[in-house]
């Protein structure tokens, strides 16, 4: 409550934040919120083994850095008319004068790059030593779950989607950012009309669902 209490001051006070700084507020709101609560679903403690291993830690970072990319994409529009800028678009944005595809596409290479490090840790994990306790394997695969679980709610949700959504099937599509899509599941905080974006922006290899 702490973490989202300090998030929900950022957003009221307006304030310009850099990455490592968002990065930072969101990794609390999130992963420290809810990895211990997939520790209490398994009845483990890992507690001890995320002292032993520091890769264990480090793959609770990664998922919650995917989260907050996969969602920050999805949930742009949404939180763009509800007046909500916590989101990393708007930090993009910024750096970049204002391109949203651009934005958009470097949101999607660091999701990949999150994952490509993930995939590497766990198949790591799994061939060593640590890969024979079982409670670290189920957790190390409710992970990967988490992810692709993530993912998924996105693609279906008429939070970000709009009411009577229903997801087709293509992870390939285009979003479109403007007052002329079905409304989101939100009530709205009026805005000017030249800060909505323009134009669709293509979400195309943003994000990979998980095979496992």
């Amino acid at each position: 409550m702490d973490a989202c209490h300090a998030e929900r001051g950022l957003i009221d006070s307006r304030a310009v934040l850099d990455l490592p700084t968002y990065e930072y507020h969101r990794h609390r709101s999130i992963g420290e919120c809810c990895l211990p609560l997939l520790e209490f679903a398994l009845d483990t403690d890992l507690t001890d083994r995320l002292d032993e291993l520091p890769e264990l830690r480090r793959l609770n970072v990664l998922v919650a850095r995917h989260w907050i990319g996969v969602n920050d994409v999805f949930s742009y529009r949404k939180e763009l008319y509800s007046g909500d800028t916590m989101n990393e678009i708007h930090l993009a944005l910024a750096d970049n004068g204002g391109n949203l595809q651009a934005a958009v596409d470097r949101i999607a290479a660091i999701v990949h790059r999150v994952e490509t490090e993930f995939d590497n840790l766990t198949t790591t994990l799994r061939a060593g030593a640590a890969g024979q306790d079982s409670s670290l394997r189920a957790y190390l695969d409710a992970l990967e779950a988490m992810i692709a679980g993530n993912l998924e709610w996105s693609y279906l949700t008429p939070r970000y989607n709009g009411r009577g959504h229903t997801w087709n099937g293509q992870k390939d599509t285009t979003a479109i950012l403007t007052p002329t899509a079905p409304s989101t599941c939100h009530t709205p905080t009026p805005r000017p009309r030249h800060q909505w974006p323009p134009t669709p922006i293509e979400l195309a290899n943003t994000a990979l669902p998980r095979t496992g």
